[in-house]
């Protein structure tokens, strides 16, 4: 276990799960959050044993967006706190293995941006969405506005960060925000079971899939193509491709190590 003040990190085999740890603040993100995540992100993205990351907080709330009591500091200070929060969706979306949010509880401005730049989302029941931006006199930030506006489309997109009204958990699966809502009082060991899934995958083809996915979007036909012949003649040369070629003939299922 590696603690700071606010932030956990914690291995499990190709695991690493970052935990916040703010509970008196409902996890809210101060300048420790921010520093400690992007340092154990940008760690992971280097660290080829690293096959998932898990992004959690706890069961009264994920992450409650950016701390009040360290706003109104100026521009300068705001406009690093922006930065921080840039580097951190840009690494989610580039590294090249899974990363899931485990939400439980509130979720609110910025800890929005956050989740929906993970890859997968599973929310317990108690998860509520909160996009209260125009009620603290701001915009979004963390990568809000880009991902709710992909998920929703533009109306209503519009409609949610205008109005500012909640979405429980069974609404927010409705419309695309969250992977999977993980009912009962088993989300802990029911998220570890798809973390393990995933972290005991093939991990080139699996980021290869979320390159792909993530540049969907972005790029006509002819580009999307091309991009998945340079996905493939990566993948071919894999140890796991090539295990679950021999597994498929075999019979039995494969044993991927993550090259």
């Amino acid at each position: 276990m590696n603690e700071t003040d606010d932030l956990l990190a914690q291995r499990d085999g190709g695991e690493l799960w970052l935990r916040l740890n703010r509970p008196q603040a409902r996890n809210a993100i101060n300048w420790n959050v921010r520093r400690a995540l992007r340092e154990q992100l940008l760690e992971a993205e280097r660290d080829s044993s690293v096959r998932a990351v898990v992004i959690a907080g706890t069961e009264v709330a994920f992450c409650s967006g950016g701390d009040i009591k360290e706003m109104g500091r100026g521009w300068e200070d705001s406009k690093a706190k922006l930065d921080f929060a840039g580097e951190i969706v840009q690494c989610i979306a580039r590294m090249p293995k899974p990363v899931i949010a485990a939400v439980q509880g509130h979720v609110a401005g910025a800890g929005i941006g956050l989740a929906l730049a993970c890859d997968l989302i599973y929310a317990s029941e108690t998860a509520v969405i909160s996009p209260a931006f125009v009620h603290r006199g701001i915009s979004p930030d963390m990568s809000s506005s880009y991902w709710l506006t992909k998920a929703l489309g533009v109306s209503q997109a519009k409609q949610l960060l205008l109005t500012a009204n909640r979405i429980d958990a069974d609404r927010a699966l409705a419309l695309g925000l969250f992977t999977e809502v993980i009912a009962g009082e088993d989300f802990e060991a029911e998220l570890r079971a798809r973390v393990a899934r995933l972290s005991n995958g093939p991990t080139v083809a699996i980021a290869q899939i979320k390159r792909l996915v993530n540049a969907a979007a972005e790029n006509d036909l002819a580009a999307q193509l091309a991009l998945e012949t340079e996905a493939q003649e990566l993948i071919v040369a894999t140890e796991d491709h090539h295990a679950a070629i021999r597994a498929f003939s075999e019979k039995r299922t494969p044993v991927f190590v993550g090259r």
